[in-house]
């Protein structure tokens, strides 16, 4: 933590680290789901 207070923090607080794998698919299915649900929200009063 000395040399790298920034990243230790990410790393051991937060869980992120340098050689993790990005999920792109999961990405746009969480998004796709999330506008779907704002998007019902004013369609259904209208």
């Amino acid at each position: 933590m000395e040399h790298d207070a920034l990243g230790a923090h990410a790393r051991d607080e937060i869980g992120i680290s340098a050689d993790g794998d990005a999920q792109p698919m999961q990405a746009a299915f969480s998004s796709a789901a999330s506008f779907l649900v704002g998007a019902s929200l004013p369609l259904a009063l209208a």
